[in-house]
């Protein structure tokens, strides 16, 4: 279960990765941004 877990995880950030990529951005300002910004979260969409 773990392993399935882990890809799952991998998945998902490297689509953030390819995200970033194609609208510009650098990945790792892009992740940073999100990871300082997410624990504060309230909604969705904040």
């Amino acid at each position: 279960m773990y392993f399935l877990h882990n890809s799952n995880s991998h998945v998902c950030i490297l689509s953030l990765i390819e995200t970033a990529k194609q609208n510009g951005i650098a990945p790792e300002d892009y992740l940073k941004y999100l990871f300082e910004k997410a624990p504060y979260a309230e909604t969705e969409n904040d």
